[in-house]
């Protein structure tokens, strides 16, 4: 899995920036890293990437693994059972195309093994990881 990761806006998103940024959602691996900036800054370029769709957003600062980051997520969705993976990745299956929002997505060790399992499971949602720095090796949406 590589992410690909887009460089935050110190201002309001462009419409080249969210053009390209959609477009790192909207094709494979459906997975873009939003890094730098202030937490602000990267909050204000996932609300303007989460505009009118069905959004599923959480902070994952007191995720400390692979478990506690779908238990986080199961907790979200409201679910019986949080830390089941096969019942996360049914319930973002019913949701159709949801974009997960993940804040603070550079603390968990196991955010990457996560993702691989549940983006697996769950064909259709795409994934915005907030962080202060890349995440993984990927490729590098360079900014306008």
């Amino acid at each position: 899995m590589r992410p690909v990761w887009l460089q935050t806006v110190i201002q309001a998103p462009s419409t080249l920036w969210l053009e390209r940024a959609r477009a790192g959602l909207d094709e494979p691996p459906n997975l873009l890293c939003v890094v730098g900036g202030s937490p602000g800054a990267r909050r204000g370029s996932a609300a303007a990437l989460s505009a009118g769709q069905t959004t599923l957003g959480l902070v994952l600062s007191g995720c400390r693994d692979e478990h506690d980051i779908v238990r986080a997520i199961g907790f979200a969705l409201d679910l019986p059972l949080p830390g089941d993976a096969t019942a996360v990745a049914e319930r973002l299956r019913q949701l159709g195309q949801p974009l997960v929002v993940l804040d603070a997505a550079h603390g968990p060790e196991g955010l990457l093994p996560a993702l691989q399992t549940l983006r697996a499971m769950a064909l259709g949602a795409r994934w915005l990881l907030l962080s202060e720095a890349p995440l993984g090796r990927g490729a590098q949406l360079e900014p306008e």
